[in-house]
């Protein structure tokens, strides 16, 4: 494998899209749009349609009939009103979703997707697809990984960072072959290390994160668990910033 450089960059509001032109990027919101996401393509959608707003979910909607699509997502954590679903990994069933169209937005992760939009790749990743995201990175090979943390309300979380070190522990950085291109990733990968030394301390930190205790205060104390469950999907959502469809 040729040697891979990845950056990390911890919001979107510190970058620029141009940083991710013609590159691999890939949009972590661990709490919670890109752990639903993976959730919602594995239990059979037929696809996730990002968009920023309310508005534009509703004309998206238009070109579907009734029962072929749902409309999910939340804004600051809550059910939007007139929405079939939340933000909620655990509302995307099989029961719900399968052969479905979702339409989705959210707070942070969409936004975070479009900010991507010059990047030739864009995946997305969850702890829930961690290793399927890894080894489509190390088939792709490229020569630079841009991993773009979403954050929380244009502030930082920790959940996305502890993500970020785990991709770049799971490529194998620190290595002649994989290197932290800034070092933001190398304070991504510090952060995974201290911090995954066990499932629950793993799990405490994802609760004790900005996007942990607004969840928690909000009742969605079994989101954050399902977020910290490791390898149960085996798929790779790819968002198209042209169409805005995510597929696996």
């Amino acid at each position: 494998m040729p040697p891979i450089d990845i950056h990390v960059h911890l919001l979107p509001r510190i970058c620029s899209p141009i940083d991710f032109s013609g590159q691999v990027a890939v949009v972590i919101d661990i709490l919670r749009a890109t752990t639903t996401i993976a959730t919602a393509l594995a239990n059979g959608a037929k696809a996730v349609h990002a968009v920023q707003e309310v508005s534009e979910a509703l004309m998206v909607a238009e070109q579907f009939i009734e029962g072929e699509y749902l409309l999910g997502g939340e804004r600051h954590g809550e059910k939007i009103d007139g929405f079939h679903l939340d933000n909620s990994p655990l509302a995307y069933t099989p029961e719900v979703v399968n052969g479905k169209e979702i339409i989705f937005t959210t707070t942070n992760g969409t936004r975070a997707m479009a900010h991507c939009r010059m990047a030739k790749e864009i995946h997305l990743g969850s702890f829930n697809n961690l290793s399927a995201l890894v080894n489509r990175l190390q088939e792709e090979a490229p020569k630079e990984v841009h991993l773009l943390c979403a954050g929380t309300d244009s502030l930082i979380t920790h959940e996305d960072v502890l993500f970020a070190g785990a991709i770049c522990e799971k490529l194998g950085a620190p290595s002649d072959q994989v290197e932290p291109g800034n070092d933001t990733a190398k304070l991504a990968l510090d952060t995974w290390k201290t911090h995954s030394q066990s499932p629950e301390l793993f799990y405490k930190s994802l609760c004790n994160s900005r996007g942990g205790a607004n969840l928690v205060k909000l009742g969605f104390d079994a989101d954050i668990r399902r977020a910290a469950e490791l390898d149960l999907y085996e798929i790779v959502p790819n968002y198209d910033p042209k169409s805005g469809k995510i597929t696996a």
